[in-house]
């Protein structure tokens, strides 16, 4: 192999390792949202921006300002036996279809989204972002057909 070749060659390799790092590294676009368990309990100026009278209790979406940042985050409030006894409280992130829209508004129903209906009960928070959507959901863990919905807060 000539020195050009082999060069050239070393050279493809080195740009290949860049590019395969910056792949690596990159966001992904359906990242999973962050969430912060803490901040219902410590955000000030807090209001109810959706919400929805169950029957059984109030299903809210929940706005407040923690450490500079705007915050969101799933509530139910006085629920009766029905909600206390097998189901959970669910906050969910949707991508918008708004052009422009951030891509990484997403969560799945997994993890600190979802807890169990206690007495009252808040799902961890998130960052308000605009072009997201937002809803809070209570749903009857032995039939996943069964719930309510706050419907959908997209600021």
């Amino acid at each position: 192999m000539s020195k050009i070749t082999s060069r050239v060659a070393r050279l493809g390799l080195v740009w290949a390792a860049v590019a395969v790092a910056g792949l690596v590294a990159a966001p992904s676009a359906n990242a999973a949202a962050t969430f912060y368990s803490s901040v219902p309990t410590k955000a000030t100026g807090v209001t109810t921006v959706k919400s929805t009278n169950t029957g059984h209790g109030t299903l809210q979406i929940r706005k407040g300002k923690y450490d500079g940042k705007t915050y969101l985050w799933g509530r139910v409030s006085n629920p009766d036996s029905t909600l206390n006894a097998g189901w959970d409280l669910k906050f969910v992130v949707a991508s918008s279809s708004m052009p422009g829209a951030p891509t990484n508004c997403r969560s799945n129903d997994t993890g600190s989204t979802k807890k169990d209906i206690d007495t009252t009960t808040y799902t961890s928070a998130v960052v308000l972002k605009s072009g997201c959507h937002y809803e809070a959901i209570a749903v009857n863990r032995s039939n996943w057909n069964d719930g309510w919905y706050t419907g959908y807060y997209s600021p």
